[in-house]
């Protein structure tokens, strides 16, 4: 098998469709037999399995997983890759758009980059089209890649495993771009493929349970790899940010979780620490490459916050 395609999907019943409505045509029309399409259902309940039973008994190539519970992001993507059979791992989300030779583009990069270990490609808004993850116009290492879309060579699961199936939601970017960097495989991110994300607000009950998640991944994985003042410094920066972004929300709802989470988090990294390699310390301590879940650096994020008003 040459290609693998593998979709986590959550009560995205319309993007779905439209995802694989795209996908399934192109690989008909191209007559290829050694792609597949893994599409993993984190126990959706707005009539996304119907779809996939539908899709499923009209093409041999699609092949699904019905969780019987959410177990998350980083879990749930796991499922996918463990029944992969492709050399290369394209990992999408079911809102996540990609021109069908744009895949095959990027794998291209495989071969003039020796020593990549994930590709990521340029990201914006389905709507908006704004970029949310520029890193400028050349490829280049970067930090962590963006997790709407990226890809893999499923050699990496042998040199440095799956995902961190704690990463419920947020962190998995970070978490699995650093252990490759780790292993002297690196992230490149690819400015000439650009894919499209309809990523959109989910019920504030969900938003606010995300929030306290990433807050709790954002400290742990500053305190499971990184010497402890700079993880504090991380970990702070990311916290009165995740506080400033919801007090324009919710005001002062909430806060007492969020601080929860974030001490949980560096509990329990501490409790897990572990030794990089200099030279990924070195990297990580850069500032355009400092750890952040939003896929660019957090004094960025203030900047734009400043100009804009």
């Amino acid at each position: 098998m040459y290609l693998s395609i593998v979709i986590l999907s959550y009560n995205r019943k319309t993007d779905l469709e439209k995802n694989l409505n795209y996908l399934s045509s192109r690989i008909v029309h191209s007559n290829a037999n050694d792609i597949e399409i893994i599409i993993i259902d984190n126990k959706s309940n707005d009539g996304s399995k119907e779809i996939l039973q539908k899709y499923r008994e009209k093409y041999p190539f699609l092949k699904t997983i019905f969780n019987d519970k959410n177990v998350g992001v980083a879990e749930g993507r796991n499922k996918g890759y463990e029944i992969a059979k492709g050399k290369y791992i394209l990992s999408i989300d079911d809102d996540t758009i990609i021109e069908f030779e744009d895949i095959f583009k990027l794998i291209n990069y495989f071969k003039v980059l020796p020593k990549a270990g994930i590709l990521s490609p340029l990201v914006r808004h389905a709507d908006s089209v704004e970029f949310q993850n520029y890193h400028g116009d050349e490829i280049k290492i970067i930090g962590n890649f963006h997790g709407a879309c990226r890809l893999y060579q499923r050699s990496s699961f042998r040199s440095v495993g799956l995902l961190d199936k704690e990463c419920k939601f947020g962190g998995e970017e970070l978490d699995y771009s650093i252990r490759h960097y780790n292993k002297n495989q690196f992230t490149y991110y690819i400015p000439e493929i650009i894919v499209k994300h309809n990523n959109y607000q989910r019920p504030n009950l969900i938003s606010i349970d995300r929030r306290k998640k990433r807050i709790f991944n954002n400290s742990r994985l500053n305190f499971k790899y990184f010497p402890f003042k700079y993880a504090l410094l991380f970990s702070s920066r990311y916290f009165i940010s995740s506080l400033y972004s919801s007090f324009k929300i919710y005001k002062f709802k909430n806060i007492n979780n969020y601080i929860v989470a974030f001490y949980s988090g560096i509990r329990i990294g501490l409790r897990n620490h572990i030794q990089l390699n200099q030279s990924t310390l070195t990297f990580y301590m850069k500032k355009d490459t400092r750890p952040d879940f939003g896929n660019k650096p957090i004094s960025q994020k203030f900047k734009k916050k400043l100009f804009d008003k």
